[in-house]
């Protein structure tokens, strides 16, 4: 006897709640009774469904983002135009957000460099050769003084 489409998809509801509790593809075959390979294609079929959707709700989302931004660039672009500076600083603002949205903007880098720009060591051990004295200390590394 087939299962209706209702049954499929309250089976593929108990799978996925299964799985997010923790239990294994083993444990949630024999708690709703399916074999093993079963459980893990449902739970797979389930994914991937909302993975599309949220990719789906994504795309709509920055549509929609996308659509504010123009409204406030052309509300403002007039201005833009005349020269007023507060307004062509709004409509960078308002174009870097839209860069951003999209993936136009390289990412910033993060990492230490040196003052060259080249990569600092991130990692490592700095041996300081320890002065014979104080004395010799404070004179290579002291303050220094002008009668010196």
């Amino acid at each position: 006897m087939r299962k209706t489409a209702a049954e499929i998809q309250q089976t593929a509801l108990e799978c996925l709640k299964l799985r997010n509790a923790g239990l294994s593809y083993r444990e949630i075959a024999s708690t709703l009774n399916i074999s093993k390979s079963a459980a893990h294609k449902i739970v797979k079929k389930a994914l991937m469904e909302i993975t599309r959707e949220l990719k789906l709700e994504t795309r709509l989302l920055l549509a929609q983002e996308i659509e504010r931004l123009d409204t406030i660039q052309r509300s403002i672009w007039n201005d833009v135009l005349k020269g007023n500076v507060a307004s062509v600083e709004k409509a960078i603002k308002v174009i870097e957000l839209r860069m951003k949205a999209q993936g136009l903007m390289a990412p910033a880098k993060i990492a230490s460099t040196d003052p060259t720009g080249e990569n600092e060591a991130t990692s490592g051990v700095v041996v300081v050769p320890a002065p014979a004295s104080v004395d010799e200390w404070l004179k290579e590394y002291g303050p220094k003084t002008d009668d010196a």
